[in-house]
């Protein structure tokens, strides 16, 4: 069974029903095959945390970045709070932009989340226009044994 790692780099690869239909590839290069939860592991007494970047692109005529997500964890209540949205970070790479999330665990939490990624269509100045969000991966982070 392989085993996938951070960071994830996230690849929208349609827009097809206003929806961001996205590919994964994990930190050492290996493609997520499609369904495949986006796992971390956390030493015993530590926080942990789950990276996901995007390189701005443009997907089927529409510039796109990703401004945000929203997280669950599965089996809670299914109420929104402001923890629950987590807002991207952005950062120049040479010529292009690269967006990140992180998804943080507190100390000697193991859970499993729901998470949709907001991606925002942006015009040429910059402009958001449309929100076009991503189906829902799902986040794990597992306790690390040694």
């Amino acid at each position: 069974m392989t085993t996938f790692v951070p960071p994830y780099a996230v690849t929208v690869v349609s827009t097809a029903g206003d929806m961001s239909r996205c590919t994964y590839v994990d930190g050492n290069g290996q493609p997520l095959p499609p369904g495949t939860v986006l796992t971390t592991t956390t030493s015993p007494g530590e926080p942990g945390a789950l990276e996901i970047n995007f390189t701005e692109a443009v997907v089927d005529g529409k510039s796109l970045r990703l401004v945000g997500a929203a997280v669950k964890t599965v089996g809670n209540d299914p109420t929104m709070n402001p923890y629950n949205y987590l807002p991207a970070t952005r950062a120049a790479q040479g010529e292009t932009w690269v967006d990140g999330i992180v998804v943080p665990w507190g100390v000697g939490m193991y859970t499993l989340r729901g998470l949709v990624l907001l991606f925002a269509q942006v015009n040429d100045n910059g402009d958001m226009i449309n929100f076009l969000p991503s189906s829902d991966p799902q986040t794990q982070n597992d306790e690390l044994t040694c």
